[in-house]
């Protein structure tokens, strides 16, 4: 069995892995002999996001720790067709397990399915897919996040908020997962409207846009809630040059260095740290190649940063 304690190396935290442990193909086989090396393939969702970048840094570091692993890596560049098709040709070509952090669920669950019925493991990254099809889910648990951020906004407008979302990709498990979270923590959504909601994909150059938008239609706005740090830097921009920060506590996820910047100086109320599974999922991959079984979900925690406790996060995120 994978121990559950592991640890998350860019805040040096204790990682508590998740649910009951099920029996899943390649999870928990007969140990691979001695002097066997393996090829996992990877298909990453996209590289242009900065976590995404990191998240990978710390695989390939990883990878380097394990001579008889070699990891073929592939970026679908935003597009689930092309995710789809990558799926299919690391499978021509022959891997002993799928590492994949899926664009949306809808489009990639036939073809990951399709890999985990034949026996091969599959280790998904960050985002899940539809259904059980699959041997473990490595990543942090985007509904506590959204609920912790629900929680926050609570604390601090305790008499009520008019709220905006910046949501990312509609179809992302993250996506809707950090939304209800997010509804789930404020609770009474009477006295904490959201008063608009549209997606920005995780990008920053989307957020503001979508920023843009909101604010020329909605002149009454206490908070703005992103499902990201990219896309809550687009939204300070855009309130910055309005002049409007100081009255809107602009929120984000993932606690990249920008953003941890943002909140030590005010310009963002919090960040909360999506700690990345790159190193991790590698992890789960290799102990399940190796005959040991793994957890169905092993979940990262967030560390919430604030005014109050961003100075000594500062530098420490990606």
């Amino acid at each position: 069995m994978v121990n559950k304690t592991v640890m998350l190396s860019a805040f040096g935290v204790a990682l508590l892995a998740g649910c009951t442990p099920k029996t899943a193909p390649g999870n928990g086989a007969p140990a691979a002999p001695a002097g066997k090396t393996f090829v996992i393939g990877y298909s990453q969702s996209t590289l242009q996001d900065p976590w995404r970048k990191a998240m990978n840094s710390e695989l390939e570091a990883e990878e380097k720790l394990h001579s008889n692993v070699t990891v073929n890596k592939q970026d679908a560049q935003n597009v689930a067709s092309t995710q789809i098709n990558q799926v299919e040709t690391l499978d021509t070509q022959g891997i002993d397990a799928l590492m994949i952090s899926p664009k949306e669920s809808g489009p990639l669950t036939p073809e990951v399915s399709k890999i985990f019925k034949k026996g091969i493991p599959v280790i998904l990254l960050d985002r899940g897919i539809d259904g059980p099809n699959y041997t473990t889910l490595v990543g942090a648990d985007n509904t506590l996040i959204g609920k912790q951020a629900g929680e926050y906004v609570k604390s601090k407008f305790p008499n009520g908020a008019r709220i905006v979302e910046i949501a990312g990709i509609p179809d992302a498990t993250a996506t809707r997962e950090r939304a209800k979270g997010f509804r789930d923590g404020l609770g009474d959504l009477k006295k904490y409207p959201i008063v608009a909601s549209q997606p920005a994909d995780y990008k920053r150059g989307p957020a503001i846009d979508v920023m843009n938008t909101i604010v020329t239609g909605n002149d009454n706005i206490q908070v703005v809630y992103a499902h990201n740090d990219e896309m809550a830097l687009g939204a300070v921009k855009v309130l910055k040059d309005r002049g409007l920060l100081k009255s809107i506590a602009v929120i984000g996820v993932d606690g990249q260095n920008e953003a941890i910047d943002a909140v030590a100086k005010g310009d963002m109320a919090a960040t909360f740290v999506y700690p990345r599974p790159g190193a991790e999922g590698l992890k789960a991959a290799i102990a399940v190649l190796e005959g040991k079984k793994v957890e169905k979900r092993i979940t990262l925690p967030t560390i919430q940063i604030t005014k109050e406790n961003a100075a000594q996060y500062q530098g420490k995120g990606f």
